[in-house]
C-alpha cells in the first residue's frame, strides 16, 4: 500500500544514485508540518528541490533533489521536522511491477502445489482402500484359521480337476452351513 503512494513518481531513481552530484530523499510527512518543510527549504532554494507527490489522509508524501554536498544541512531539516524518510532502490513503478511479477509467481507456484496436494489426495484414497480391503481380508482369513480348530468345523484339503470344481459345489449344495475355497495350484505343488 506505501508503494502506491508512490507510484507518481517517474523520474528513474537508479539514475540519481548514480549521480556524482545530486542527491535525492523521499519523505512522508504530517500535512501541518508541510508548510514548515517548505519555507525551510525555500530559504535553501540554491541547493535543492522539493516536490510534493501527493496529499492524502492528512500525511504529504515528497521528493527532495538536493546536491549531495549538502547532505547534512538538508539531514538536519527533516530531523527537525519530523520527516519520515522512505529509501526505494527504483522507481516505485518498477518496484510495483517487480512485486506483481513476483506475486504472480507464488501463486503459479502455490497453483501448482496445490494440483499435486490433490493428486496426493487421491492417491491417498487409494491406498486407504487398499489397506481397508487388505485388512478385511486378513481378518476373514484370521476367521476361516480361527473356525478350524472348533469341535463343529472341519476342513478337507486335496486336488480337484478345475472341470469339476462346479460339479462338486453342484454336488455338496444341499449341505447349509458349507463353504468350498477353490484356489490355483502353486507351480511346486
Amino acid at each position: 500500500r506505501l508503494l502506491q503512494s508512490w507510484k507518481e513518481v517517474t523520474f528513474p531513481l537508479e539514475k540519481l544514485q548514480k549521480d556524482k552530484y545530486l542527491s535525492y530523499q523521499l519523505g512522508i510527512i504530517p500535512r501541518e508540518n508541510k508548510i514548515p518543510l517548505q519555507e525551510e527549504l525555500e530559504k535553501q532554494k540554491e541547493i535543492c528541490y522539493l516536490d510534493i507527490i501527493r496529499e492524502e489522509e492528512g500525511i504529504a508524501y515528497f521528493m527532495l533533489i538536493f546536491f549531495k554536498e549538502y547532505y547534512l544541512k538538508i539531514d538536519s531539516i527533516l530531523q527537525k521536522l519530523k520527516v519520515a524518510k522512505v529509501q526505494l532502490k527504483a522507481s516505485p513503478k518498477e518496484e510495483l511491477k517487480d512485486i506483481a511479477d513476483k506475486t504472480n509467481q507464488t501463486m503459479e507456484r502455490l497453483n501448482e502445489i496445490e494440483k499435486e496436494l490433490e493428486k496426493i489426495s487421491q492417491e491417498k484414497t487409494k491406498l486407504m482402500s487398499i489397506y481397508d480391503h487388505l485388512q478385511h481380508l486378513l481378518k476373514e482369513r484370521k476367521v476361516s484359521i480361527r473356525s478350524r480348530f472348533t469341535p463343529y468345523t472341519f476342513s478337507v484339503g486335496g486336488w480337484i480337476k478345475k472341470t469339476d470344481v462346479d460339479r462338486l459345489k453342484e454336488g455338496l449344495k444341499s449341505l447349509p452351513a458349507l463353504e468350498i475355497v477353490t484356489r490355483v495350484p502353486y507351480k511346486k505343488e
